[in-house]
């Protein structure tokens, strides 16, 4: 456990160095969940790098015995990510207007994609492989139909048959 902690540690201290040699803007603070994959720290808001995520709005459909019912996953999402940010502080890099955000030393948006609260997005393929973990666990959003789409506004999906 000791050695668990000081590498968190290590790992803390560490990202924004490596940030600040890359040219991206650090800030630190509490933060709240403005969606699923945004949040809002000391302030400001922050989209989170390469990730999609439900609106606080959007309806799913999920798996329950032998059909499908609706549930507000768009909620779902930022409560997951709320999970995450709640009694941290937390550390974005900032690079061309989306952030890579860090809090009890995780990675936020790599959690809420393998927990399946958000979709892998983005050029860097960062959270494929831990969406296909996902995916195949039928965790979250994978539990059942959903309308996340990368680049584009998310549509509500149409009630299954």
């Amino acid at each position: 456990m000791r050695r668990y902690t000081l590498l968190a540690g290590l790992f803390l201290l560490l990202v924004p160095m490596a940030a600040s040699a890359a040219g991206g803007v650090i800030f630190n603070g509490n933060a709240r969940a403005r969606a699923g994959d945004s949040l809002e720290i000391e302030g400001r808001p922050v989209a989170l790098m390469d990730i999609r995520a439900p609106r606080p709005d959007a309806r799913c459909y999920e798996w329950r015995g032998k059909k499908q019912e609706a549930y507000d996953c768009g909620l779902a999402s930022k409560a997951f990510l709320q999970s995450l940010l709640s009694g941290h502080e937390v550390s974005c890099v900032l690079e061309a207007n989306v952030a890579r955000c860090f809090a009890n030393g995780r990675d936020v948006a790599e959690a809420s994609v393998a927990a399946g609260w958000a979709v892998s997005c983005g050029q860097t393929g960062r959270y494929v492989l831990v969406q296909e973990a996902a995916r195949r666990d039928r965790r979250g959003l994978w539990a059942g139909n959903h309308m996340v789409t990368c680049g584009q506004p998310m549509r509500q999906p149409s009630m299954p048959q």
